[in-house]
């Protein structure tokens, strides 16, 4: 009965040796494998963040540059609301000095009617002295007339100037913002490749 069990004992001992390897290699297997999977986790991770990086800056600038391009096109609007108003301008102007000049005229005829029929003629030194006041006043309120119109003209047009330069700035800005979008998009993907290799790297290291 001792001899059997003294035979027995190291066979039990081998079985009991053998499941415990057999054990501490399933559990060394379960860590590697868990390992494994949390490298790949950290990075897919760490590749949909530098993607959504990448995205984000993308949009930013994109939506930086519409917004300009926008402006830009409400600039290029009043610009051309501006033109209309100029253009009205010029014929208001231009309308308003010949009904002054047409106005000179009608009281010089009346003038002279006036003074026909109070004896008057007309190659008299006081009735040409009437006349020649009468269209040098009226040819004075004729170029002042003018002379409102081309100042109007004149500030429509520097407003017009000052719309096409911000309009030129503006889709200049815009073009800026999508390159610097698409510059910041470039350092995260460099630096998020950067990353990824470093911590694949570390995880094969390990």
């Amino acid at each position: 009965m001792c001899v059997f069990a003294l035979a027995a004992a190291p066979a039990v001992a081998g079985a009991a040796g053998a499941a415990g390897t057999a054990a501490a290699t399933a559990a060394t297997a379960s860590a590697f494998t868990a390992a494994n999977i949390a490298a790949n986790v950290g990075v897919f991770s760490g590749i949909l963040g530098t993607g959504m990086s990448m995205y984000g800056q993308m949009q930013q600038g994109q939506a930086a540059k519409a917004q300009a391009n926008y402006q830009a096109q409400v600039a290029e609007r009043n610009k051309q609301v501006l033109e209309y108003q100029a253009q009205d301008r010029a014929e208001q102007g231009q309308l308003q000095e010949e009904q002054q000049r047409l106005k000179v005229r009608q009281l010089m005829g009346t003038q002279r009617a006036a003074l026909s029929a109070s004896g008057v003629t007309l190659d008299d030194g006081s009735a040409v002295d009437l006349l020649t006041d009468t269209a040098a006043i009226g040819e004075m309120d004729a170029q002042t007339i003018r002379h409102n119109t081309a100042k109007d003209l004149w500030a429509i047009r520097n407003q017009q100037q000052g719309l096409d330069a911000e309009s030129t700035l503006l889709m200049s800005r815009g073009k800026a913002s999508a390159q610097a979008g698409a510059i910041g998009a470039a350092s995260s993907l460099l630096g998020g490749a950067n990353k990824v290799a470093d911590d694949w790297y570390r995880f094969e290291k390990g």
